[in-house]
């Protein structure tokens, strides 16, 4: 009897030792992560200073720490186009980049490896039903995060990938996909660039164009910047989507180079508009 509550009692001692000690790793994890506030205000009084206004509000308060994705796309979009046609559909016609399948179920046009146009026979395509077919194919719900205007974003492991996603158009599903079952993810060998310093690299880049006034930053967040690598792989890398009145901009977190951000298609190609 003896025993046994001394055995409780050791088994208690030893569940708060090892509560205390993730507490404590916990804190000084957050600690390596959080940017001071200090910081985060001299930023925010450079940025004004070269004609960048934003509340400092908006600057993440964390640095990142992602992978470095590589990503096969060679035929990886076959499965979804099966689930989509209801059937195993030989390509009917190859114009320049685009290959043409179809079916009863209706037609898929693949203009490149991951960029496609599925219209439907009838009826027209609506989320609900667009979600259960992507999921035939290989996509989960939880791959997507819903948007404004029937359109999903794809997420890898929660994170947006600038110009990735799906929308519905006319009742026709639209968009670019990736294939993100088992790609290859490298930690990048030294840390990545943090939010205050990707916004002083978008201020620097944008500096000899801004008007008088400056701009405007109403929104910060982290995504995925997609880049090609080979014929059939891609990257994608960490990067800082900055929203402005004028626009989207990317500012990849290794190299530091900004450019404009992608959208997901809010119109079909010119030559599929019905």
């Amino acid at each position: 009897m003896e025993w046994n509550r001394a055995r409780g009692i050791l088994i208690a001692v030893l569940l708060l030792v090892n509560l205390f000690l993730f507490g404590s790793g916990q804190s000084v994890r957050r600690q390596k992560t959080r940017l001071p506030e200090d910081y985060i205000q001299t930023v925010a009084a450079a940025l004004e200073r070269r004609g960048l206004e934003i509340d400092s509000a908006l600057i993440p308060r964390d640095r990142i720490f992602l992978p470095r994705l590589t990503i096969s796309t060679g035929g990886a979009l076959q499965p979804l186009i099966e689930a989509l046609l209801q059937q195993q559909a030989p390509a009917t016609l190859v114009e320049g980049d685009a290959t043409h399948y179809s079916s009863p179920a209706g037609e898929v046009v693949l203009l490149t490896q991951t960029d496609l146009v599925f219209t439907p026979s009838e009826p027209a395509l609506d989320l609900p039903e667009a979600l259960r077919l992507l999921g035939q194919g290989g996509f989960h719900r939880g791959d997507f995060a819903e948007l404004e205007g029937q359109r999903l974003q794809q997420l890898y492991e929660d994170t947006p990938i600038d110009g990735c996603g799906v929308a519905l158009l006319g009742g026709r599903l639209t968009g670019r996909l990736l294939v993100l079952d088992a790609p290859q993810a490298v930690y990048p060998e030294t840390d990545l660039i943090d939010p205050p310093n990707a916004l002083m690299l978008f201020a620097a880049a944008q500096g000899a164009s801004a008007p008088s006034g400056g701009r405007t930053v109403l929104g910060v967040s982290v995504v995925y910047r997609i880049g090609a690598q080979g014929l059939n792989t891609l990257t994608a890398t960490p990067a800082y989507r900055i929203t402005t009145e004028r626009g989207a901009y990317l500012v990849d977190a290794v190299s530091g180079a900004v450019s404009p951000s992608t959208d997901i298609p809010a119109e079909l190609p010119p030559d599929l508009t019905p």
